[in-house]
């Protein structure tokens, strides 16, 4: 059963009442008047949209037209394939990311990974600290 919010508009009495939803209450219950009138409350709405910038194209995606959303694949198909020719790269240099460093920064001198040094037994791990050489 709906529970419903009135009002008496000769007392101002308010109250809530549970009934069907073909019943109406015709009598205030505090003055006993016919003057009662329904109260309407404003329905809480729960906003779904993406919070993401992701979320956000991943809905705008949703929402587009097939031939829309292949014109816009191919608009980011071309701006990458012009990036890649208007980049203008130093001669000898094949990528604009930096050479990966051969021996790691906190370990300058080393000769071998971390995972070689692991495997070596204590007395080799000696003879590497005194000689270098494992």
């Amino acid at each position: 059963m709906p529970t419903y919010h009135y009002q008496c508009q000769s007392c101002s009495h308010t109250f809530l009442q549970k009934h069907g939803m073909t019943e109406r209450l015709i009598q205030c219950p505090a003055c006993d008047q016919h003057a009662l009138t329904l109260v309407f409350h404003a329905v809480p709405v729960i906003d779904l949209t993406p919070k993401t910038i992701g979320g956000q194209a991943d809905y705008n995606a949703a929402r587009m037209g097939c031939y829309e959303l292949q014109e816009k694949r191919q608009e980011l198909v071309e701006a990458s394939q012009r990036g890649r020719q208007e980049m203008d790269l130093p001669e000898g240099m094949e990528s604009a990311r930096p050479a990966k460093p051969q021996t790691p920064w906190w370990r300058p001198g080393t000769t071998g990974p971390n995972m070689e040094l692991a495997r070596l037994t204590p007395g080799e791990k000696q003879e590497y600290i005194d000689g270098g050489d494992a």
